[in-house]
């Protein structure tokens, strides 16, 4: 599917003579924490030219769509034979007419296909996607409730409603949907193409940051307990009694809650 996203892009870009830097997010849970995937793309707004020129190159929401709706319909129906049809689907899915014949009717139709503005600080970008590779797909500020055995309650804003909704479920209801997000081992959940893919890194290196006058910059590096302090917002290393900084010792594990609060002077 990123492939296809960004070969809708790549495409309007070669009949331009420009290749554009690009990457792909794919984004799997709704508000509910069900199953929505859906593709967020990136690109630059225009490319660097054969002869090593920077051309600026605008993308209209109708056509990205209709080479959006043409490759993936084509592709369901390609792998009709592989598809694992949803009991909702039954009927239309029993057979391949059946199914080219709901293929074409959603072929008709306007698809969902939103292209952004061009912004200029790719900070706001770098935060909009990072929340979604790096944050649960359910922050524990939404979560209401939970004791051991208990069910969980999950408040979230609804699309449908446009309400907030309170959704109550079993620990393992809630794991399941939880676990259906886990990326299986090795899968990339960001993609890159054009300049940005890693056989046209050189030209990235050597053209691109001269051209558009880009000044590289070395990320900062978080540490661990810079990562602690901006999720907990407390300083892992600050002693709850004398409030000085501690070093690392030791690791104990396997205690439970009320024997630490027991234990947290010797500890401390």
């Amino acid at each position: 599917m990123s492939r296809i996203a960004a070969n809708v892009i790549l495409e309007i870009c070669r009949q331009a003579d420009v290749d554009p830097g690009v990457f792909t997010v794919i984004h799997t849970w709704g508000r509910d924490q069900q199953w929505h995937p859906r593709i967020h793309l990136s690109t630059t707004a225009g490319g660097v030219t054969s002869d090593h020129t920077w051309k600026n190159l605008h993308f209209y929401a109708r056509k990205v769509m209709s080479m959006w709706r043409y490759r993936i319909t084509r592709l369901l129906s390609r792998k009709y034979p592989d598809l694992v049809i949803p009991d909702a689907l039954a009927a239309e899915g029993s057979g391949k007419r059946d199914w080219n014949r709901l293929l074409d009717t959603h072929y008709r139709r306007g698809w969902n296909v939103n292209v952004s503005r061009v912004m200029d600080n790719a900070t706001h970008v770098a935060v909009y996607f990072g929340s979604y590779l790096k944050k649960p797909p359910v922050p524990m500020s939404r979560l209401e409730h939970y004791a051991g055995q208990d069910e969980i309650g999950l408040r979230y804003n609804s699309h449908r409603t446009k309400r907030e909704e309170y959704l109550v479920m079993s620990g393992d209801e809630f794991m399941e949907r939880f676990s259906r997000h886990v990326a299986d081992k090795g899968f990339r959940m960001v993609r890159y193409y054009g300049f940005l893919s890693p056989v046209k890194r050189r030209l990235l290196k050597d053209v691109v940051y001269v051209i558009t006058e880009t000044v590289r910059k070395t990320a900062m590096q978080i540490r661990w307990r810079g990562m602690y302090q901006r999720l907990l917002k407390v300083d892992p290393l600050k002693c709850i009694l004398c409030g000085g900084q501690m070093r690392f010792t030791g690791l104990k594990r396997g205690y439970r809650l009320t024997e630490l609060v027991l234990m947290h002077e010797p500890l401390a």
